[in-house]
């Protein structure tokens, strides 16, 4: 199936540059797209592992200076823990409930509504990977990865 997706990529007419964003919300979601739900739950149970060390560590240890710097440090990989484990839970979320589908045929017009009666927004082409957002009476509202969306037939999308 991976191989039939490259291809299916490599062949795509449509060429759909994503919105790059601020520098703060790519840093903070490069752990969500740079690595996989396997890799994030074990970056998290790392992290989680460390500041739980830490954390014990600082609390036996009876200088106060060395106390101060090993909870200082507990706290940022308590902050790394929690960044990864979002990001896990967003992997998990895009994975697992919101649908994906890649179009079959040439060409489809997306609609600013369910039907055909409804203004044509955008034109999409065949091998086009898009997000399902909503169904409704055999249409569904899909979404591009540079934020546009629209409705467009059933029929026309396979659910991948």
């Amino acid at each position: 199936m991976a191989a039939n997706l490259a291809l299916a990529n490599q062949l795509t007419v449509d060429k759909i540059s994503v919105e790059r964003g601020s520098f703060g919300i790519r840093w903070l979601t490069w752990s969500a797209r740079a690595l996989n739900i396997a890799e994030l739950t074990w970056v998290s149970f790392g992290l989680y592992l460390i500041t739980t060390a830490l954390v014990v560590t600082g609390i036996w240890v009876r200088k106060i200076g060395v106390r101060k710097k090993i909870l200082v440090i507990s706290l940022i990989a308590g902050l790394l823990f929690v960044v990864a484990g979002a990001s896990l839970a967003g992997n998990i979320y895009q994975q697992r409930r919101v649908p994906k589908a890649i179009f079959l045929t040439p060409v489809v017009d997306a609609r600013s509504g369910p039907g055909d009666e409804y203004t044509k927004i955008f034109t999409v082409h065949e091998g086009t990977k898009v997000r399902i957002r909503q169904e409704r009476e055999g249409w569904y509202f899909i979404s591009l990865p540079n934020g546009l969306g629209g409705w467009v037939p059933g029929d026309a999308a396979e659910i991948i």
